[in-house]
C-alpha cells in the first residue's frame, strides 16, 4: 500500500507535479532518487514520455550511491575513493601484520581467504550501521564466553583498517558519512553544498526503497531540513502488518518524528480486482493487508482474492525444464502479437546465479532475445584466468608449451611465444606506471581485444560483450592499483612482477563484473532484489524452492550479537521481496517451483502456501503441444519414431528443407538407443566389438592383449567399468582434469609413499617402533618430519606459487607433517605404529615386480624385474608394504582417501588388489634365496593371512581388507567387521566361507578368476557399460560425459 511522506510545501499528487514541471521545461528543478540502475533507466523513459519532443535537459535521476558521490565531489576533501580491490589487499596485509590471537592462535598460520572476506564484510557492515570500534570496545566488557576474544580481534582489525584509510583515502561508507555530517552541519554550509551540486532543484523525490542505513537516513533528513527544499518519500507500507512491513515501519516512524507528514497516495492503480461478495479492493492493498498477517484474533477468515486469470503456478520436473517452460511461456505470450513488447516481460529469480547459465543456453535455442545483467566473479572469467597464466609464464621466463593454458587460449594471437617472453620479460622491478604501460603493450601485441571480438552472430555480440566487460574491469583494477601505489609510496618505487600478480589476484578475488549490456533489447532478466520500483506487463518468478527462497538463515558470527541480523529480520526481508513480486506485474504473473535438482527432491517454497491462503490462483497445466524450438521438434520427432519404429514407412513431418537431412539421423539414433535398451540386436552399440566390424590390424591388436602385462589397477578399472577401460587404455583418451589448489590427490599419495619408504629404509636395522620408549619415538617423529620437509621443499622449489596457492600449499604441508597446533597425518601414523602389539613386523617396502615404469626407489631385498604370472595373467606393480611373522605375512596398502574397499567389492571383482598381491608375494617369498635378519623360518612355508589398509588421515586408522579369522589380533588389529573370513554372509566359489578350508586361498582364487575373465573379455573386444551401482562407479568418472550411462539408465527405467 503506497504511503507518501512529505516535508515542506509539496503539491500532491507527486506524479502530476512532476508532469507539470516536465511539460514546462523545468526538469532541472526536481531530483529523483531511486534504489537501482534499472529503476533509474525506467524513470528516465517514463519522464521522457511527458516532455516536449521527447527530449529533456538537466534531468536529475540518481541512485542513492551516485547522488552521494556527486555531492561528495563538491566537498573537495582531497581524499581518493578506494574500492573493494584495495580493501582486499589491505585485509590481507592487516592479517599478516597484526596480532589476532583468537582468529589465529599460531601467528605463523595464515587465515583462510573466506575468513578474510568475512572480516572485510563485517567491518563494512559495522561502518554502514554507524558502529565504530570504540563502541565495540565497550561490548567486550559485557559479553559472555568467547565473544570478548573474538571482538578484541575484530577491534584490532577495525582500527588497523581505519589507520589504512588515514587522511588519504575514503571508502563507500566514508563518502556517505562525510556527506551526512556536512548536510547536518551549519545550515548555510549544507545549503551551499546542494546549490553547488544542483543549483535549481527545490523538490527531492525518493521512491522504491524499503530501508535506509543510518548515514543515508541522516542525508535525507539534512536535505529535508533545508528551507529551500521540499521532499517526498514514497513507501510501500501497511502499518498494521508487522510480519511484512516491520522493517520499513521503523524508518517510517523516524521520518514522522523528524517532521514528515503522512499523505494518502493519489497514483492511479490499474490493478483493481473484485473480491467474492462484490467488495472492490486493489490487488496491492489486499496483499499488503493480508499477506503473512496472522494477528487476527476473533476476526473472520480472509476472503480470498480471485486471481486465477492473473496468477499461475507451474511445477516443472527439474530446473532445466523450468527454464524451458519459461521460454515456452514467452513464446506463447508473443505468438499472436505482430510487434511484441519483450521489454515488458520480466523473468526474475531470487538466486539468479543458479539459472543464468541455463538461460544463456536455452533462450537462444528458442530464438528469444533477452537482456541479462548478471554479476559474475571476475576471477572466474576465462579472459582473466588466461591473463594471469600469461603473466606467470613471463615472470618465470618460460615460453608456454602446447599443453599449457596460455598456448591454447583463444584470447592471444602470436606465432612466436619465445619472442613474446623475451621482449616482455618482466624479470626486473618496475614502477607502477611502467608496469601498466608494459601490460598495455603486451595486450596490444597479442591482440587481446581483437581476439575477444572474433566470432560471428551471437558469439560476437552477447558473449564477446561480457568477456570485454571482464577485461575492462580488470584493466580498471590495474589503474586503481597504480594510483594506490603512487599515492602511498611515490611514482619511482619499483616492485617485482610477482608482487603485481599477487596484488591483482587478491583484487580480482573479491571483484565482480557485469555480464550483459543494459541497453540490449529483449526480455528483462533480473535478480529479484533488483526489481524494486519497477513494473512489467508480465512477470515470471522462478526458483520458488524451500531453503532457497526464503533462504536458510545463517548468523554472522563475526559481528557482536546486537549487530547481527536475526532470523525474523531476514525472513521479513524475503517476505517483502515476495510481496514486491506479487505487485510487480500489470497483467500476468507466473510462479515456477521445480520438483527436482538432479536426484534431489525439492520442496515448494512456503511462500506459495501463504499466497494460496489469501488468493485463488491457477494451478492447472495445459500444454497446447506447440513446439517453439528446433530442439523441441527433434525431441518430439524422436519420441514418435521410437513409438512407431516397427512401421516400415514413417510419416514425414512438414519441416524446412534445411532440416530434411536430419530426419534419417534421428531414425538411426532411435534404432541405436532401442538396441541398447530393449532389443540388444546390435551388440556393437553396447560395447561388443564384433570381429567382422574390425580391421585385421585391430583384431590382432586386441588378441595381443591376452599376453600383455597388466597392473592390478588396470584390471580393477575393467572390473568397475569395461567402457572406462576401453576409453582410457584402448583409445588412449586422456581426460582434462580440473585443477586442484595445493597438493593434488595424486601428489599426496606419491609424497606419502616416498617419505614412508625413505623413513623405513633407514630404519631397517633399528628396533621396531611398537612399544618403543618416548625418546626413541620422538626421534623417529623428528626423522620422519625432516625427510618429509626435504621432499616437500624440493617440490615447492620446482613450482611457482602465487600468494593464494602458497596459502593452500602451506595448509596441506601442515596437514601432512604437523605444526601450528596440528598433529599431522604422518606423526599420527607413527603413533598408531607405536601402539601396535602384533606378531608381525614391517619388513619390505615399495616391493616392485615386473618391468619398472617408475624411477622411484624400491625395496632392495625383495622384488622381481620379471612379471609375476597369476592364473593366466602376467602382473606388474608395486606393493606398499609387507609385514612378516612366524608362518604368516600381511599385505599393507596406504590409502590417502577416507574410504576403503569392502569384501563385497572383492567378490564382485571391483577390488582385486589385496588378494592378487597375496598371490604375488607368495611367489616372491618362495623365490627369496637369502634369509631375513631376525626371521629364521623357511619363507616357502609362510602364507598370506590378510591384507590391511593404512588410512593416512589426521586421525590415523587401520582398516582390515581381508583377514583369516584365526589370525585376528595376531597378524592385524582386532576386527569385528565383515572383512573377516570365514564369513557366513558370503559364499566364495563352491563353498561357504565358514568351512575349515583355506579361506584366504579361496578368495585369492576368486580374484584370480576375475582377472582371467577380464583379460579374456578384453581380447574378445567386450567393453560394455558398467553393471555395478552407478552412484559409486560413475560419480567421479572422467568419461561419463561420453559413455551416456545416465541416458541409458533413464531409458531403461522408462
Amino acid at each position: 500500500m503506497i504511503t507518501t511522506l512529505t516535508k515542506g510545501q509539496v503539491f500532491l499528487s507527486i506524479d502530476h507535479e512532476i508532469r507539470t514541471r516536465l511539460e514546462d521545461n523545468r526538469a532541472d528543478t526536481f531530483l529523483h532518487i531511486v534504489p537501482t540502475d534499472h529503476a533509474r533507466r525506467k524513470w528516465c523513459r517514463e519522464y521522457l514520455k511527458n516532455t516536449p519532443n521527447r527530449a529533456v535537459a538537466g534531468l536529475h535521476i540518481y541512485t542513492l550511491g551516485e547522488f552521494v558521490r556527486r555531492l561528495y565531489g563538491r566537498l573537495n576533501t582531497g581524499r581518493r575513493q578506494t574500492g573493494v580491490g584495495i580493501q582486499t589487499v589491505w585485509t590481507h596485509q592487516i592479517m599478516d601484520e597484526e596480532q589476532l590471537p583468537f582468529l589465529r592462535p599460531q601467528r605463523e598460520t595464515r587465515l583462510p581467504q573466506g575468513t578474510a572476506r568475512q572480516l572485510r564484510v563485517a567491518i563494512n557492515r559495522l561502518r554502514t550501521s554507524g558502529v565504530d570500534w570504540q563502541h565495540l570496545q565497550e561490548d567486550t566488557m559485557s559479553s559472555d564466553a568467547d565473544i570478548p576474544n573474538r571482538l578484541t580481534d575484530l577491534i584490532t582489525f577495525y582500527r588497523a583498517y581505519e589507520a589504512r584509510l588515514g587522511s588519504r583515502w575514503v571508502d563507500r561508507v566514508g563518502l556517505h558519512r562525510a556527506v551526512s555530517e556536512h548536510l547536518n552541519g551549519p545550515p548555510d554550509r549544507a545549503e551551499g553544498l546542494m546549490r553547488r551540486a544542483f543549483p535549481n532543484v527545490d523538490l527531492v523525490v525518493v521512491s522504491g526503497f524499503d530501508v535506509f542505513f543510518p548515514h543515508d537516513f541522516a542525508i535525507l533528513i539534512g536535505i529535508a531540513n533545508l528551507p529551500s527544499m521540499k521532499m517526498a518519500i514514497i513507501l510501500d507500507l501497511d502499518e498494521e502488518n508487522e510480519s511484512l512491513f516491520g522493517h520499513i515501519k521503523t524508518d517510517y516512524d523516524q521520518f514522522l518524528a523528524c517532521g514528515f507528514k503522512q499523505n494518502s497516495d493519489e497514483r492511479e492503480t490499474p490493478d483493481a480486482a473484485p473480491i467474492g461478495s462484490g467488495f472492490k479492493a486493489t490487488r496491492k492493498l489486499h496483499f499488503a493487508q493480508n499477506l503473512f498477517y496472522t494477528d487476527r484474533r476473533g476476526e473472520a477468515a480472509i476472503e480470498k482474492l480471485a486471481l486465477t486469470d492473473q496468477i499461475s503456478l507451474l511445477r516443472p520436473p527439474n530446473r532445466v525444464q523450468e527454464v524451458e517452460e519459461i521460454a515456452k511461456l514467452i513464446k506463447r505470450l508473443t505468438l499472436n502479437q505482430s510487434s511484441p513488447a519483450l521489454d515488458q516481460i520480466c523473468v526474475t529469480f531470487y538466486q539468479l546465479d543458479t539459472y543464468a547459465p541455463l538461460i544463456r543456453e536455452i533462450f537462444p535455442l528458442h530464438g528469444i532475445p533477452y537482456n541479462l545483467m548478471w554479476s559474475q566473479k571476475l576471477e572466474d572469467s576465462t579472459v582473466i584466468v588466461s591473463i594471469f597464466s600469461l603473466l606467470e609464464h613471463i615472470q618465470k621466463g618460460v615460453p608456454p608449451q602446447l599443453q599449457d593454458k596460455v598456448w591454447r587460449s583463444p584470447y592471444f594471437q602470436t606465432d612466436d611465444w619465445d619472442a613474446v617472453i623475451r621482449d616482455y620479460g618482466l624479470d626486473t622491478e618496475l614502477s607502477p606506471e611502467a608496469f601498466r604501460d608494459t601490460f598495455d603493450r603486451l595486450m596490444n601485441t597479442l591482440k587481446l581485444r581483437q581476439q575477444i571480438l572474433k566470432g560471428d552472430g551471437q558469439s560476437r555480440t552477447r558473449f564477446a560483450a561480457h568477456k570485454m566487460n571482464a577485461y575492462r574491469e580488470f584493466r580498471r583494477l590495474i589503474d586503481e592499483l597504480v594510483e594506490f601505489l603512487i599515492i602511498e609510496d611515490g611514482s619511482e618505487v619499483r616492485y617485482p612482477l610477482g608482487s603485481y600478480i599477487s596484488w591483482l589476484r587478491l583484487m580480482t578475488s573479491e571483484s565482480i563484473y557485469q555480464s550483459g549490456n543494459p541497453n540490449d533489447d529483449g526480455v528483462r532478466i533480473l535478480p529479484l532484489n533488483q526489481t524494486k520500483d519497477l513494473s512489467f506487463d508480465t512477470v515470471i518468478l522462478g526458483g520458488l524452492v524451500d531453503g532457497e527462497f526464503p533462504t536458510v538463515f545463517r548468523s554472522d558470527t563475526f559481528l557482536p550479537p546486537e549487530q547481527r541480523d536475526t532470523e525474523s529480520d531476514r525472513l521479513r526481508e524475503d517476505r517483502f521481496l515476495f510481496y514486491q513480486a506479487l505487485t510487480l506485474y500489470r497483467k500476468q504473473l507466473y510462479l515456477l517451483s521445480p520438483q527436482h535438482d538432479g536426484d534431489v527432491k525439492l520442496m515448494p517454497s512456503a511462500f506459495i502456501d501463504e499466497l494460496q491462503r489469501v488468493a485463488e490462483i491457477n494451478t492447472s497445466t495445459d500444454d497446447d503441444g506447440i513446439l517453439f524450438s528446433t530442439e523441441n521438434f527433434l525431441k518430439n520427432y524422436g519420441s514418435y519414431v521410437w513409438e512407431h519404429s516397427e512401421v516400415k514407412r514413417l510419416e514425414k513431418p512438414v519441416v524446412p528443407s534445411t532440416m530434411l537431412p536430419t530426419l534419417p539421423l534421428i531414425v538411426h539414433n532411435v534404432h541405436v538407443e532401442k538396441s541398447r535398451t530393449v532389443t540388444h540386436d546390435d551388440r556393437e552399440y553396447e560395447g561388443g566389438l564384433r570381429p567382422n566390424l574390425l580391421s585385421q590390424s585391430s583384431r590382432r591388436a586386441l588378441e595381443k592383449r591376452r599376453e600383455w602385462i597388466y597392473s592390478v589397477s588396470q584390471l580393477e578399472t575393467y572390473g568397475e567399468c569395461p567402457f572406462r577401460y576401453f576409453s582410457n587404455r584402448v583409445l588412449n583418451l586422456n581426460p582434462t582434469e580440473g585443477e586442484e589448489t595445493g597438493l593434488t590427490s595424486m601428489e599426496k599419495g606419491s609424497f606419502a609413499h616416498k617419505i614412508l619408504f625413505e623413513f623405513y629404509d633407514r630404519r631397517r636395522d633399528a628396533p621396531p617402533l611398537s612399544g618403543c620408549e618416548n625418546a626413541d619415538f620422538d626421534k623417529a617423529v623428528a626423522d620422519l618430519q625432516r625427510i618429509a620437509r626435504d621432499h616437500l621443499e624440493a617440490q615447492e622449489a620446482q613450482r611457482y606459487l602465487n600468494r593464494a596457492d602458497k596459502l593452500f600449499w602451506d595448509i596441506e604441508v601442515e596437514r601432512l607433517i604437523g605444526g601450528c597446533g596440528r598433529t599431522g597425518i604422518l606423526p599420527a601414523f607413527l603413533e598408531a605404529e607405536r601402539e601396535r602389539d602384533l606378531e608381525v613386523q614391517p619388513r619390505y617396502f615399495e616391493v616392485e615386480f615386473g618391468p619398472s615404469v617408475r624411477s622411484e626407489p624400491t625395496d632392495p631385498q625383495l622384488g622381481s624385474t620379471e612379471a609375476i604370472t597369476v592364473g593366466e595373467v602376467a602382473l606388474s606393480g608395486r606393493i606398499d608394504r609387507i609385514e612378516l611373522g612366524n608362518g604368516m605375512f600381511v599385505i599393507g596398502d596406504y590409502k590417502t582417501g577416507s574410504s576403503t574397499p569392502k569384501l563385497n567389492d572383492i567378490l564382485e571383482g571391483r577390488s582385486l588388489q589385496l588378494p592378487l598381491y597375496i598371490a604375488v608375494v607368495d611367489q616372491l617369498l618362495k623365490q627369496q634365496s637369502s634369509s631375513i635378519q631376525g626371521f629364521e623360518e623357511d619363507l616357502e612355508l609362510v602364507q598370506g593371512v590378510g591384507g590391511i589398509y593404512y588410512v593416512l588421515q589426521e586421525k590415523s586408522d587401520v582398516e582390515l581388507g581381508i583377514g583369516d579369522r584365526d589370525y585376528n589380533g595376531r597378524a592385524f588389529p582386532v576386527s569385528r567387521g565383515g572383512q573377516l573370513l570365514p564369513n557366513s554372509r558370503f559364499q566364495i566359489g563352491e563353498t561357504q566361507t565358514d568351512s575349515d578350508s583355506d579361506v584366504i586361498g579361496a578368495i585369492v582364487d576368486v580374484a584370480v578368476e576375475h582377472a582371467n575373465q577380464y583379460v579374456r573379455s578384453i581380447a574378445d573386444g567386450e567393453f560394455q557399460l558398467t553393471s555395478h551401482d552407478k552412484t559409486k562407479v560413475c560419480r567421479y568418472c572422467s568419461f561419463k560425459r561420453i559413455c551416456r550411462v545416465g541416458v541409458v539408465g533413464e531409458e531403461t527405467r522408462a
